[in-house]
């Protein structure tokens, strides 16, 4: 199989909130990811035939569940298109309804095209016999069709810099590598003035540094050491909210909802740093985002070190 194809699995798993978030806009009213998800890889496996399984790395199957709070299984199909096939509609369709057979759940499928045809652009899969007529569609990304000022919109979510990275890996055999360098350097730099959490900003990292390889193998060692004191921030601004939070919890005893503090923390994290680059005053911000002051003012130190 191909690495890239491992690549983007690796990261939609290590993302997948933010996969969700930011490819189906609707998300909240069918799914609640602050309940959690699970990787159905084995029940893929099952549904497909052996030569077909092994030759789809980049699939990645979910259950989820909804706002309602029952247990209900939301399978998300994801295919990561690198190359032209004439049969990939249809492949699509053939894994939705051997899902739907299997489990007799709704299967929401998304492809996600990094290729460079802009002809190659399958949306759904159809065919009529006699009477009966079968139209199947899906929704797409096409890394071609989307480049970095497109993706603006979908900001703060971590994943816009995921397809921005893609975007401009197309092609990447005309690039030379001095050329790659800095704009791999760029995209570091951009990802860590935005305040993630120091494990997204790791795997963002290694997506950035692997996915449009270098033709010579030092290069990986000159954006080492590039990123190297990027990697040496301290607590991310997520995590002093985390901290600051189960400290708090621990000193009254109450630990409910720490967890979905985690989901939550980043959004309220994002939202300090906006206000501070208005200029908007600390105590001002701890009360409109009901945080304590300290947490504003430690934010402030750390987005001051990193810019």
């Amino acid at each position: 199989m191909k690495k890239r194809d491992l690549i983007w699995k690796g990261i939609i798993r290590e993302l997948f909130p933010y996969f969700v978030k930011f490819f189906f806009p609707n998300w909240q009213k069918e799914v609640d990811l602050s309940k959690g998800y699970v990787f159905l890889d084995k029940e893929l496996e099952q549904i497909l035939p052996e030569a077909e399984a092994k030759g789809r790395r980049a699939d990645v199957l979910a259950k989820v569940f909804t706002p309602a709070g029952k247990e209900f299984w939301f399978l998300i199909h994801v295919e990561v298109q690198g190359y032209l096939d004439d049969e990939f509609a249809k492949r699509m369709y053939a894994v939705q309804y051997r899902l739907f057979d299997r489990f007799e759940k709704p299967v929401a499928a998304m492809a996600v095209f990094t290729d460079e045809n802009p002809n190659f652009h399958p949306k759904s899969f159809s065919f009529s016999c006699l009477s009966t007529v079968l139209n199947y569609s899906f929704p797409t990304f096409k890394v071609l069709e989307n480049p970095p000022g497109n993706l603006e919109k979908f900001k703060p979510n971590p994943f816009a810099l995921i397809m921005e990275a893609a975007w401009y890996g197309l092609d990447h055999r005309k690039q030379k590598d001095m050329e790659k360098l800095k704009v791999k350097e760029n995209l570091a730099r951009k990802l860590t003035r935005e305040g993630y959490p120091k494990a997204t900003i790791r795997g963002i990292l290694e997506f950035i540094k692997y996915y449009t390889p270098f033709d010579d193998k030092i290069f990986y060692l000159n954006f080492d050491k590039i990123i190297g004191p990027m990697k040496k921030i301290p607590n991310t601004l997520h995590e002093t909210i985390l901290l600051d939070a189960k400290e708090e919890a621990f000193a009254t005893g109450e630990t409910k909802g720490i967890e979905k503090g985690k989901t939550e923390g980043i959004e309220t994290t994002l939202a300090i740093i906006k206000m501070l680059k208005h200029n908007i005053p600390i105590k001002e911000i701890a009360k409109k985002l009901n945080v304590k002051t300290s947490v504003v003012l430690k934010i402030k130190k750390q987005v001051e070190s990193v810019n």
